[in-house]
């Protein structure tokens, strides 16, 4: 309890909870990455700059981004494992419409031109 009251244990945490947060996204594990951030923001607020909280929001934007093209991308993959190439396709070019930088749903647009053998 005494080491809660310390500024520099306060640091210490308010750097372990971004850097988990950072790790949970890494993972795909967006619930729990949104968790940390948000806990960052409400209980180590005074500890970052103002910069630093911009980051931390910003960041946070990205992986709720990533969250919602990755729904997509795995109503694809459900398509593809069917077979429905046509499907899949507008679900993964769905996932990219929502978050251009999503390389999975990238990668599986070029495998459905692979299957299809469309090289063009």
């Amino acid at each position: 309890e005494e080491e809660k009251q310390d500024p520099f244990y306060s640091k210490i945490m308010a750097r372990v909870v971004v850097k988990r947060a950072a790790a949970h996204s890494w993972l795909s594990h967006f619930d729990e990455a949104e968790k940390d951030f948000n806990r960052a923001l409400k209980e180590y607020a005074k500890i970052y700059s103002e910069d630093e909280l911009r980051y931390i929001e910003s960041d946070m934007k990205k992986i709720m981004t990533r969250k919602e093209s990755n729904l997509a991308k795995k109503k694809g993959d459900t398509y593809y494992s069917q077979g429905d190439f046509s499907a899949a396709m507008k679900e993964y070019q769905e996932a990219l419409k929502i978050d251009p930088t999503n390389e999975y749903a990238l990668g599986n647009i070029g495998l459905i031109h692979l299957k299809r053998i469309d090289y063009e």
